[in-house]
């Protein structure tokens, strides 16, 4: 099989407690290139390297892995997770996707089958590291408490009329939260709304789903007995006034 330019030097850490499935994996990746990793769950795992995808063997759906694709998602690396299981049914499916994976796979598997689901895998990371990049307080890759410090640091940043410096964002935040009683979480969608992110990039950074970013932004709006994101934008310009 060809090689796919998605997957070439792309890093694979292999989690696994279950050999086989280990070697489905290295099976399907060969010849595409890959820097391979491999370590075996316990009390000392280390999973803070950086990599583009996980992977995960087991012999059935358990609970260490869930706290695994919790690591490999969060903003620090931000990097999708497939789970191979020896053995199940849609119930052992239903919570390792439940848990984060972005798919679930159960042996025997054809390699072009588990090929496809590492390529969507890489795919993911692409997508996630992307919306971390475009927000602009934050370089890629960066924890989220550097983002909560951003947020709730003093604003140092001279603004002039027609620019919007983040500093000059923070002020208006920090306004709005006192007079109208936000929560720290509702502060924080707000910030990045005033930025002009979109509910599923305000998620990625939070570390939430798109309907919880949602939520906290409607609540937000009402609390603010405003409608609109265009709302939003005239409450910046009008402070600027």
């Amino acid at each position: 099989m060809h090689s796919l330019p998605i997957l070439e030097r792309a890093a694979v850490r292999i989690i696994s407690d279950d050999r086989a499935g280990e070697d489905d994996v290295s099976a399907a990746l060969e010849g595409q290139g890959c820097v391979i990793s491999r370590t075996s769950p316990g009390l000392g795992l280390d999973i803070t390297t950086s990599c583009d995808i996980g992977v995960i063997t087991v012999h059935r759906s358990c609970g260490w892995s869930a706290g695994v694709i919790t690591t490999l998602r969060s903003s620090e690396i931000a990097c999708a997770t497939v789970v191979v299981l020896g053995g199940g049914g849609p119930p052992d499916i239903a919570q390792a996707l439940r848990g984060g994976a972005v798919d679930c796979l159960v042996r025997p598997i054809p390699p072009a089958a588990l090929l496809e689901s590492l390529v969507n895998a890489a795919a993911c990371t692409l997508r996630w590291r992307r919306r971390l990049a475009l927000v602009s307080d934050i370089s890629y890759g960066a924890r989220l408490a550097n983002a909560n410090a951003l947020l709730f640091e003093p604003a140092r940043e001279s603004t002039t009329r027609g620019e919007l410096a983040p500093g000059y964002i923070r002020e208006v935040v920090g306004r709005l939260a006192g007079e109208h009683q936000l929560t720290p979480r509702e502060r924080e969608v707000l910030y990045w709304m005033l930025q002009g992110h979109r509910h599923d990039d305000i998620a990625t950074v939070l570390g939430v789903v798109p309907r919880t970013a949602k939520f906290h932004a409607a609540n937000l709006l009402r609390k603010l007995e405003i409608d609109s994101r265009n709302d939003l934008a005239r409450l910046l310009v009008r402070g600027r006034d």
